[in-house]
């Protein structure tokens, strides 16, 4: 920063870099400061936008941009270089030389994506964000289903208050005009995975995109499915435009947690639908799944390992759950006082944040870590007849998370992986064991 002399700082936000573990941010926007007091730092993304007064009360940070932010700095940048009053800016709260803070509001979003010029990848080393090839690409914004651990309905919230749609889309042929430009400029890229949250939420634009995708790029890519959004249609156009992975939610295999915990109205037959349709048409599926939710025993953590195994997943990936503030989950925790005191360096991402004893965290954070292996279990003996299932079954869940078990040998045994993931030989071995949950 000092060889080019900055006007202007800007990070962007999520969460966890914000607060808990990776609260780097604040650090690092003192560090600038205090080198130069008269660079301005911006704070932009999800966090700033649902928590503002908290970022601007940052004695460093000088400008929060509230929801999308693209045109907002742009105007803001303008009016820096032309030197006009810029304390006047929408979608950005901006700290006067006096401390006072000039709440601007939000500005609308763009409602149509495709005035929106593509992201320059060139600024970043590119080819090493992109392993083995792959380009990580978003084709629309916004997710219109209400998840209540989801900041998605906070952030739609926001501006539906406000009056405006937040759920848009490239045009099919606009998204074609971004991928054909990247396989222009980067000549490494060989598989695209699209990160949006439902790739195919308008069955119209897949159609269309679909098609287009064949026709003009015809590389492999993965993406992401709203299970009950699976139909024979959607998967024979997924098929038809090359798509090798299908990513899907399942985060708890118990039908109330999922159903009257966290509002996911898919229903256990849905889910074995698009789960079937996929794998049949010779798709990898990749499962989202959450452990160490409120209201979950340890049968209905099973469950979420054992719908795993009779789905037969090809990945699975699984996280211990988090609750996000401000979302309708975090409420039902607090109502319920089932959040621990937070704790400096303390991974949350690993660790269970409600309070649920010491024999469920350690049995929680055993199945966080070995849940591939224990997926791996059940496709096994579900094989073998009903009676013999019930025995290993009962075996497996009387011994090995037992009482005394879960206050002796799973912490050993979560121990042991977390030791190993840290030493780069013995991490590529834990991958073999554990898969995605490293």
């Amino acid at each position: 920063m000092r060889s080019f002399h900055p006007d202007l700082i800007i990070f962007s936000v999520t969460t966890n870099m914000y607060i808990d573990i990776y609260s780097y941010v604040q650090e690092w926007a003192s560090w600038i400061k205090n080198d130069n007091a008269q660079v301005k730092i911006v704070c932009a993304g999800d966090y700033p936008t649902v928590f503002p007064d908290e970022v601007i009360d940052d004695q460093n940070m000088d400008m929060v941009c509230i929801g999308e932010a693209e045109l907002s700095l742009v105007e803001l940048c303008e009016k820096m270089r032309r030197k006009d009053n810029y304390l006047v800016t929408e979608g950005i709260w901006i700290k006067d030389d006096s401390g006072k803070v000039h709440k601007n509001k939000i500005r609308p979003p763009v409602s149509n994506l495709d005035v929106l010029p593509f992201p320059d990848r060139s600024i970043f080393d590119f080819k090493n964000l992109s392993p083995g090839g792959e380009a990580i690409v978003m084709l629309s914004r916004g997710c219109p289903f209400s998840c209540t651990y989801c900041c998605n309905v906070t952030l739609n919230k926001i501006y539906v208050d406000n009056g405006y749609k937040y759920v848009r889309s490239r045009s099919p042929q606009n998204s074609i005009q971004e991928l054909q430009g990247i396989l222009q400029e980067f000549n490494f890229i060989k598989r695209f995975s699209f990160h949006d949250f439902t790739l195919s939420l308008n069955k119209a634009w897949f159609r269309e995109f679909a098609v287009e995708y064949k026709n003009k790029i015809n590389l492999p890519y993965s993406c992401n499915l709203r299970p009950d959004l699976v139909s024979a249609e959607v998967v024979s156009l997924l098929k038809l435009s090359r798509c090798y992975q299908v990513r899907m939610a399942i985060e708890s295999g118990n039908d109330y947690i999922r159903a009257k915990v966290l509002n996911r109205n898919i229903t256990r037959k849905q889910l074995s639908n698009a789960f079937s349709l996929c794998k049949d048409a010779g798709l990898q599926v990749y499962s989202y799944n959450m452990l160490g939710l409120p209201f979950e025993d340890l049968g209905m953590m099973l469950e979420t390992v054992k719908i795993n195994a009779d789905l037969n997943t090809d990945v699975s990936q699984v996280m211990i759950f988090y609750p996000w503030e401000k979302t309708q989950l975090y409420k039902t925790c607090k109502e319920n006082n089932l959040i621990l005191k937070k704790e400096k360096n303390r991974n949350y991402l690993r660790e269970p944040i409600l309070n649920c004893g010491i024999v469920k965290r350690n049995q929680t954070m055993f199945t966080q870590r070995y849940f591939r292996s224990l997926v791996v279990f059940y496709k096994s003996i579900l094989k073998l007849p009903q009676s013999v299932f019930k025995i290993m079954d009962a075996i497996l869940v009387n011994v090995m998370f037992s009482s005394f078990s879960s206050m002796t040998l799973l912490p050993v045994l979560t121990g042991f992986i977390d030791l190993i993931r840290k030493v780069k030989v013995l991490g590529r071995a834990a991958q073999t064991i554990c898969r995605d949950n490293l």
